[in-house]
């Protein structure tokens, strides 16, 4: 082997241990990326798990107290359908009244509001047309109740309006269900809804 040969080896040889030395290095860098990015990968999956459990978490929470309030709405309305279905039935059982109770009702109603002045008082068209109104006017006299019945009918179902010049007293059933609704839903409340 020659000088120059031995010079040429010596640079191939030192070559390859240099370029086998700079892949070795290569490749224990690219295992510590490697592993740098594992561990990166896994705290961010762990991070995202974390995160999306919280979520589900919180949308479980929203959706139960979601259900929760459709629940209480859906029971208020059913409540709500039951009192005024009892009381609807209360003011068909008065109407049903005989008219001598009926009107009897009427003017005990009427002898707690009237004034002492001179009034009308006016009945629903169905109560003009068919109860015995006699009994009203008797009832009313007995009372000594300055009011006379007029032939004009009240746009009302059922009961009577009080009438001063343009003052009118409204004292429907239904008019004065609505004003008493807060203490007679309670009265229902307590014999329908004892929960």
């Amino acid at each position: 082997m020659t000088a120059q040969e031995l010079i040429l080896k010596g640079i191939i040889d030192e070559a390859s241990i240099k370029a086998e030395e700079i892949l070795n290095n290569a490749k224990a860098e690219a295992d510590s990326i490697l592993e740098v990015a594992k561990a990166e990968a896994k705290a961010y999956s762990g991070e995202m798990v974390a995160s999306a459990l919280k979520r589900a978490s919180t949308i479980k929470s929203n959706a139960e107290s979601a259900s929760a309030l459709i629940l209480r709405d859906a029971r208020l309305k059913r409540k709500i359908r039951e009192i005024d279905g009892v009381i609807s039935a209360a003011i068909d059982e008065i109407c049903r009244l005989s008219d001598e109770k009926y009107f009897e009702l009427i003017v005990a109603m009427a002898a707690k509001i009237a004034e002492s002045k001179p009034g009308e008082i006016l009945l629903s068209k169905q109560d003009l047309d068919n109860r015995k109104t006699d009994f009203l006017i008797k009832g009313i006299e007995k009372q000594g109740l300055t009011l006379t019945l007029s032939d004009k009918a009240a746009d009302i179902k059922s009961g009577f309006v009080i009438k001063y010049g343009d003052i009118e007293i409204n004292s429907s059933f239904e008019a004065k269900a609505a004003e008493k609704r807060g203490e007679l839903e309670d009265a229902v409340n307590a014999v329908l809804f004892t929960e």
